[in-house]
């Protein structure tokens, strides 16, 4: 296929809408659900380009729902069952991630709230390069096994490390190698990502997208591949 031609296959492909809360089960169900959200315009100009990440949880049987968030210092609270179906936060749309529902979620909530608590205990968060939100979710994801999704490009402090960190992918399909400002990843869903002063670039292969620093992701949203 022509460059040209694929370049605009992609641009056709970046108004594939991404899941939002209305995927989210209503079943009285164990669920885990990662989401993101554009920073909103009372942030600063030069991070109103970046996402901010989140977990919330609901175990079945309860009527409200547990948010694990970093907004600065890490925190574990009980969110409204309607707050956890809100389409938009900060006046921006939220986007889901990944649903981990049933018997996997049931198995993985504990692990979640467990590890949420060891990763603050020495977590001094810093908007830039990090640790920050997205870092807080990174660490958590990579911690409790079979937990997974693509956080999205735009997630600035995803990648960051204060000295050498390897392994899985936070999608579970790859590997990833980072020392303090860069570092790669490679895998079927993240593609191939280089990581650099916190910004990434990359391909991703499943689902296909370009991933350019600052820009919307161009192609399919991750969680499409990711949301029951």
């Amino acid at each position: 296929m022509p460059l040209h031609l694929a370049v605009l296959l992609l641009c056709l492909l970046c108004g594939c809408s991404a899941p939002t809360p209305v995927d989210i089960p209503s079943e009285d169900l164990d669920l885990v659900v990662i989401k993101a959200v554009r920073l909103p315009n009372s942030e600063p100009w030069y991070s109103q380009f970046a996402d901010h990440c989140w977990i919330d949880l609901h175990q079945a049987g309860q009527p409200n729902w547990t948010r694990v968030e970093a907004n600065t210092d890490p925190e574990i609270w009980q969110i409204a069952a309607a707050s956890a179906f809100d389409l938009q936060r900060w006046d921006r749309p939220v986007e889901i991630l990944a649903i981990q529902k049933g018997a996997a979620a049931a198995r993985s909530i504990p692990l979640i709230l467990q590890h949420a608590k060891i990763v603050a205990e020495d977590f001094e968060y810093r908007a830039y390069p990090g640790p920050n939100s997205n870092t807080y979710v990174a660490r958590i994801l990579n911690q409790v096994p079979g937990l997974h999704a693509e956080l999205s490009h735009n997630s600035v402090g995803k990648d960051y490390t204060s000295s050498v960190s390897a392994g899985w992918t936070q999608a579970g399909d790859g590997l990833r190698l980072d020392v303090p400002m860069l570092g790669a990843s490679l895998g079927w869903q993240q593609g191939i990502e280089l990581h650099l002063i916190g910004l990434t670039a990359g391909i991703s292969f499943w689902p296909p997208a370009l991933k350019l620093p600052i820009l919307p992701r161009i192609g399919f949203e991750p969680g499409q591949t990711r949301t029951p």
